[in-house]
């Protein structure tokens, strides 16, 4: 997160060395370069149903799927169509992605002995995205602030390069050493190429500085996690994931 809020001030700083420039994201007709940063937060559904088969009674463990906190950033490009509502950004970003789940064992050996098994999977992934988005000022013809708010969306393709990044840890590792459970789960679980509808909501300064700000949701159309064959019990199951994001701009016009 300290990188994150670092890129954050940078973007400021750099941005009151240019109040000379024109106003960037309202100079029809132009093509922009830009660089923006923020944050993550995502999970991926199904990991329940992938993990546990249903002959297991839900009576008998407790699991929860958690978010995970990540960073993003990257390049993109911005068009805006003259006289036009409408303009075009194509994005090539980084982003950390993924999710947690937490189990914990609830079987009663005795009435007042537990099993008490706990553990946390981590699924650490890492995604190049490239997408194209269509960006829409519903208020373009005003002349105030709101001409700067847009909606946003896109389609994007996000490839994993980071497909086997998982972490285990549990409370008791001598019932297996939580490294070798690891990397068995690294060999059977793998990290797929993810495709996301993006529907978002951003704005832009009015005036010199060419900020902007971005909110945005990814609904992921695709099986993120795939199941090899393995002696867990662990079956293919569908597994989506989402993610929110908020991220700030700076961009420079190509002339």
């Amino acid at each position: 997160m300290r990188l994150i809020y670092t890129t954050i001030c940078i973007l400021f700083f750099q941005a009151s060395a240019f109040t000379q420039a024109k106003e960037a994201y309202f100079d029809a007709g132009k093509w922009l370069i830009g660089i923006k940063a923020g944050a993550a937060l995502s999970s991926i559904d199904g990991i329940k149903s992938t993990l546990i088969r249903e002959w297991y009674p839900d009576s008998t463990f407790t699991a929860e799927k958690k978010y995970r906190w990540g960073a993003t950033g990257g390049v993109f490009f911005y068009y805006r169509f003259k006289n036009s509502a409408v303009a075009f950004q194509q994005e090539i970003t980084y982003s950390m992605q993924g999710s947690r789940f937490h189990y914990t064992d609830s079987i009663l050996l005795s009435p007042i002995d537990t099993v008490g098994l706990s553990y946390e999977m981590k699924f650490r992934y890492q995604y190049l995205n490239i997408m194209p988005m269509l960006k829409i000022y519903p208020f373009f013809q005003n002349d105030n602030f709101l001409r700067a708010i847009n909606l946003n969306i896109g389609l994007q393709l996000g490839i994993n390069v980071a497909q086997e990044n998982i972490k285990y840890e549990s409370n008791k590792p001598y019932l297996g050493p939580d490294l070798q459970i690891e990397e068995n789960l690294r060999s059977v679980l793998k990290g797929r190429t993810d495709v996301a509808v993006v529907l978002g909501i951003s704005g832009e300064l009015k005036g010199k500085i060419p900020l902007s700000f971005d909110g945005r949701v990814n609904l992921g159309l695709a099986d993120t996690i795939e199941t090899l064959a393995n002696g867990y019990n662990f079956i293919q199951n569908r597994n989506p994931s989402i993610s929110f994001q908020l991220s700030v701009g700076y961009a420079w016009q190509i002339d």
